[in-house]
């Protein structure tokens, strides 16, 4: 799904930019109940949590809580079963400590929402070597005559390049769904400038990454 992978470097102003040429799928993961106290929908593959995160601003409980804590009951009355056969507990054991972090997670952060704010998946690969890519960094998504500012939201699997949130997607094409990517062709740029990112990290601001984005594209050259 990837065509082109560049490491670029202005002689001058020494600003780095990965590019990237690729099509793009979809992320839909993400929840935030400061903003959107209700769920936005849950496809079959939905994270709630994204790797770019804050510490939650309210006392309004995350969506998709209750429906985790839910799933920590059954794992933990099917565990305590004496028919349930110790392989299966083995699972279940490995499952239990899992739902237990999640909830914990969804508890303490708030995350981007898939269906509202601008941002691009990387590969877990890429957040390795002497010029990683992480959470925060900065982004243009280029397709067509448009280009997108975005942030880096979410870290992926290694082997899956292109990927955006559902907010970009219906930006490129509006038959974009969870289930349905909005481009198939390697016609996608991805232009990354590692190293960006600002802490302490919240909610988006739309206007300031549009011109933090700005900026960036005049230093690359």
């Amino acid at each position: 799904d990837c065509q082109t992978v560049l490491q670029l470097q202005h002689p001058e102003t020494h600003r780095k930019a990965l590019l990237l040429q690729a099509d793009m799928d979809v992320d839909a993961d993400g929840s935030d109940s400061d903003r959107l106290p209700a769920g936005t929908g849950a496809p079959a593959n939905f994270k709630p949590a994204t790797s770019y995160r804050w510490e939650k601003k309210t006392d309004a409980p995350n969506p998709y809580l209750a429906a985790t804590e839910q799933r920590l009951k059954r794992a933990e009355d099917e565990f305590a079963l004496a028919s349930t056969a110790p392989a299966r507990k083995r699972d279940l054991r490995n499952a239990i400590a899992e739902l237990h972090a999640e909830i914990g997670t969804l508890k303490k952060f708030s995350f981007l929402i898939g269906a509202t704010d601008p941002f691009i998946v990387v590969p877990g690969t890429f957040t390795r070597g002497p010029d990683p890519v992480r959470p925060g960094d900065y982004a243009l998504v280029l397709f067509g005559d448009a280009i997108y500012p975005v942030i880096v939201g979410h870290v992926g699997p290694n082997d899956k390049v292109g990927e955006a949130s559902l907010r970009i997607a219906k930006e490129l094409n509006t038959l974009a769904t969870a289930y349905n990517r909005p481009v198939s062709d390697l016609k996608v740029t991805y232009l990354i400038f590692p190293g960006t990112a600002e802490k302490p990290f919240g909610p988006p601001d739309l206007d300031k990454i549009h011109a933090r984005c700005e900026a960036l594209v005049k230093e690359i050259g």
